[in-house]
């Protein structure tokens, strides 16, 4: 799980639980200007593909770390697709940032808030 939070000019990203353990990651900030949306699409999770470059896949189950596709990196800390949040970064070592939070709804909501 990942607690999401506004401070100042930067989006903090607090993983907690499965997500830090399995990832080697405890938190992430991204300044605001880098973090351009924030949305759900199971779809599209659902159909992801992409090579493992340093964490942990378990195919139908979980996938928590640093993952590889068309020479971009993502950053992934999901087991539960539905309460998962994709967050598409410009001028960041991540093309996204893919993580399960409590309230998606909620954490979309602060993300569009403060890019706005």
């Amino acid at each position: 799980m990942v607690i999401i939070e506004k401070e100042k000019d930067k989006i903090v990203f607090d993983l907690t639980g499965f997500a830090e353990v399995l990832s080697s990651k405890k938190k992430m900030s991204i300044p605001i200007r880098n973090v351009k949306s924030a949305y759900q699409n199971e779809k599209y999770l659902n159909a992801w593909e992409g090579s493992k470059v340093l964490g942990t896949h378990v195919p139908g189950e979980l996938r928590a770390g640093t993952f590889k596709r068309n020479n971009m990196q993502y950053f992934w800390a999901a087991k539960n697709i539905k309460n998962t949040v994709i967050i598409d970064l410009a001028d960041e070592s991540f093309e996204q940032l893919i993580l399960e939070v409590s309230n998606p709804a909620e954490s979309i909501d602060l993300i569009d808030n403060a890019i706005e």
